[in-house]
């Protein structure tokens, strides 16, 4: 049996199996014993528990009459909250600086590049403590606020700015915006199928707005079309009404996107780099704009090198939010913490800490496999289409080949309506003369036409070159334009 490679390896990992069971089993044994001897009750009970503290901001009903659990949900909600905005932020404006940095704008590149060194290179928490302390000291007091209008403030206590009442007419502006999603998506994939059957393009961009906008307002003006705001007020020691953004919140999320958008510029920087650079010349001769063609042609090749690395960026931020605690966001590890102080239940505490975030950064890395596996579907065809290939393949086997010695070519003269009779440019000057005896004006060869603004005269056998219009190049833009300028050119001088 040990003579076989596969069984040895069978053997081994059932060997490996048992110990791990066997140290398993050994430290949980160990620790409840040694909790039974200091007599700490092990168990979850204490989630339907009174929390008795209160929580500074949530994203659902919490006070301190609600249970420890409940407690759990809002900071899980906070979490939850703070990472989702971050990853938009921070995925938004790393791909904005790794295209600068490779912009051939020297400054917007070098200024890029700075933002990502330094980025980079500053620990997180010293970032977030810088913004908080931004945010907490160098604005103004509640009674000195930046007013915007008087609709919004800015100051030490954060950003409070108006918003409307609660009205049924907005419950169904924000339905008929989920509708309006939908539907564009639906006609974006009807556009797509269209556009690969007939080559025929639909305005997406004009009716997806249409959709947008149209519907919820719509909806809006046939629910009332309510306008009442709730204005902040300044009572007491602090603005009451309307929304707010406060310090711990904003530095947090701020922090994390502009640090973690380092990190993600830098690995769309590689996925663009990856691209073949043909792929970019093929662009330009199709006469597409610099947009275009990274939205069009790199982008989508470069998702294939992006997406494996950005996942993780997205799990690190996730992640990266139980720094909340530093600032005094109450995320869901700030919830754990005063929860365990309270009840003494540490072990219970840090075991939902673990399952939660792993459960979260299983579901990210799920998501984005699935959006992985969506782009790879084009490489998947094309390798069974036979039609990829990459660095290291075998040489691939042609039905037919076709041999071209360069060393061969030569440049030939070659007219409009007989492309075929073409004439080597070495037998040039021969060919001329001899369809100039052949008319029958070789006696007055040297007799030329005066050209009107100018001492010069053509004669037979001149060449001159006005533009070049052939189907070969109408392809591309510039030698068009080129082109239209000889021409423009040729026309002032009389020709």
């Amino acid at each position: 049996m040990f003579a076989n490679e596969r069984a040895r390896g069978i053997l081994w990992q059932v060997l490996l199996l048992v110990a791990v069971v066997v140290t398993g089993w050994y430290l949980i044994g160990n620790t409840l014993y040694n909790l039974e001897q200091r007599q700490i009750r092990v168990g979850f009970e204490f989630l339907d528990k009174e929390a008795g503290f209160d929580i500074s901001e949530s994203r659902i009903a919490f006070d301190a009459t609600y249970s420890y659990g409940r407690a759990f949900l809002a900071g899980l909600a906070n979490t939850l909250w703070v990472s989702f905005f971050g990853i938009l932020l921070a995925t938004i404006l790393g791909t904005l600086v790794g295209v600068a940095r490779l912009s051939s704008n020297w400054l917007l590149a070098r200024l890029a590049s700075v933002y990502v060194e330094v980025m980079r290179n500053v620990p997180l928490l010293l970032q977030l403590l810088a913004w908080y302390t931004l945010f907490t000291e160098l604005l103004p007091g509640v009674r000195q606020a930046i007013s915007l209008g008087d609709l919004a403030f800015i100051s030490q206590r954060g950003f409070r700015f108006a918003w409307p009442v609660a009205h049924p007419g907005w419950t169904a502006a924000g339905v008929a915006l989920l509708v309006a999603l939908a539907l564009a998506w639906a006609y974006r994939t009807r556009a797509r199928r269209i556009q690969t059957r007939t080559g025929r393009q639909s305005p997406v961009t004009l009716v997806t707005l249409a959709l947008l906008l149209g519907l919820p307002f719509l909806a809006w003006l046939l629910s009332g079309a309510p306008t009442e705001l709730d204005v902040p007020v300044l009572r007491g020691f602090n603005f009451q009404g309307g929304l707010v953004l406060t310090p711990e919140f904003t530095a947090l999320l701020l922090g994390l996107s502009f640090y973690t958008a380092a990190f993600i510029a830098e690995v769309v920087r590689a996925g663009i780099l990856a691209v073949d650079k043909g792929q970019s010349e093929a662009a330009m001769a199709l006469g597409l704009t610099p947009g275009q063609r990274l939205r069009l042609i790199i982008l989508p090749q470069a998702l294939r090198v992006i997406i494996p690395p950005l996942t993780s960026q997205y799990l690190n931020l996730t992640k990266n939010s139980s720094l909340a605690v530093a600032i005094g966001y109450p995320d869901l590890v700030a919830v754990a913490n005063t929860s365990m102080n309270q009840t003494g239940q540490a072990i219970e505490a840090i075991a939902i800490l673990m399952a939660v975030y792993l459960t979260i950064s299983l579901l990210i890395a799920l998501f984005m496999n699935w959006y992985n596996a969506r782009i790879a579907l084009v490489e998947a065809y094309c390798r069974a289409q036979g039609l990829w290939r990459e660095d290291g393949d075998p040489a691939p086997d042609f039905a037919s080949t076709l041999t071209l010695d360069l060393s061969s070519v030569e440049p030939n003269l070659a007219g409009p309506k007989r492309p075929q009779d073409r004439v080597p440019m070495r037998e040039l000057r021969v060919a001329t003369e001899a369809v100039i005896a052949d008319s029958g004006r070789a006696d007055n060869i040297e007799d030329g036409q005066p050209i009107s603004g100018s001492d010069d005269s053509l004669r037979h056998g001149d060449v001159v070159v006005a533009a070049i219009t052939s189907c070969t190049n109408t392809s591309n833009p510039a030698v068009m334009l080129g082109a239209g300028l000889v021409a423009k050119n040729a026309v002032e001088k009389g020709l």
